[in-house]
């Protein structure tokens, strides 16, 4: 295991996996330098078979990764000209 990955690491386990035990996790977020992030996903299967808590892993991980990406535009970078149009997460089809 490399200690010195140069990343950002987020790790994510259920303390009822079934599958990896929480050694597994801990070792890998102990070995690893900072940036890094646990979060428990208590309730949670291995394969986040609950619709739920997919859900709420993907949302985790979007707002996590952000932080570490380039993706989001700065207010001065927004376009001027023509519209801009984002998902308000409302609906599958609402936009704003």
């Amino acid at each position: 295991m490399r200690a010195h990955l140069h990343k950002a690491l987020l790790v994510m386990h259920s303390p009822t996996d079934d599958l990896v035990g929480i050694e597994n996790a801990s070792a890998i977020f102990t070995a690893a330098k900072h940036p890094k992030s646990f979060v428990s996903l208590h309730g949670a299967d291995h394969l986040l078979s609950k619709r739920a808590d997919a859900v709420y892993v993907a949302e985790v991980i979007a707002a996590w990764s952000e932080r570490y990406l380039d993706m989001v535009p700065e207010p001065d970078e927004m376009p001027t000209d023509g519209v801009l149009v984002g998902e308000t997460g409302n609906g599958k089809f609402e936009q704003s």
